[in-house]
């Protein structure tokens, strides 16, 4: 009988919250990876739209995917908005600790920055880790919240849509930070800066 109801419980609230039924498409003029920022950034559309022609069935099943849908839209729209471009095969860096209230990740760690991208694997893509005095955590992120790749170790790792399982996926690199130190703050711009996708 518990099993019975933590199932409907379960089921029920998976449709509520994303009932909305968003769903990710391609503007048909954005790029598989965007290049250098335009001169006029307001002319700039993230290279996903969210579309609700019909209300998505959610379930135990298929969660996962439809969760990480919206949180890739919304990352698009982010780094689109942070970056000056369509939001795909770009880096944002943040500067700063991750927001507590920004629950995309549950328990962000506050001794690391974050870099983070969205990829379009209809093309493979090149990370390049740099070597540094610093542990940097590489996470590639499929659309079905698995983990393909993790690593720590510096260098260019090959990103597939064979590899992912996924024509899009969700990068993210934590370099470590002391947060209380402004120029140390700074020195791991530097390095999340030689962070880059090919």
């Amino acid at each position: 009988m518990k099993s019975k109801i933590n199932k409907v419980l379960i089921a029920s609230a998976a449709c509520i919250a994303t009932s909305i039924g968003v769903s990710l498409a391609m503007s048909p003029n954005a790029p598989v990876f965007a290049g250098s920022a335009p001169s006029n950034c307001s002319d700039i559309k993230p290279a996903f739209k969210k579309e609700s022609p019909t209300i998505a069935v959610v379930n135990t099943d298929n969660y996962a995917f439809a969760e990480t849908e919206i949180i890739l839209g919304d990352y698009v729209e982010k780094i689109a908005k942070a970056t000056c471009s369509d939001g795909v095969g770009v880096f944002m860096h943040l500067r700063k600790a991750m927001d507590p209230k920004d629950k995309t990740i549950l328990r962000a760690n506050f001794d690391t920055l974050y870099s983070m991208a969205v990829l379009d694997l209809t093309s493979p893509a090149t990370l390049t880790l740099p070597a540094s005095d610093r542990l940097q955590i590489l996470e590639v992120i499929s659309s079905d919240s698995w983990i393909p790749l993790e690593s720590s170790k510096p260098g260019d790792y090959e990103i597939t849509k064979e590899m992912v399982g996924s024509r899009f996926a969700y990068v993210i690199i934590r370099t470590q930070v002391n947060m209380q130190d402004r120029a140390d703050i700074k020195r791991v711009g530097a390095i999340q800066n030689k962070i880059n996708i090919s």
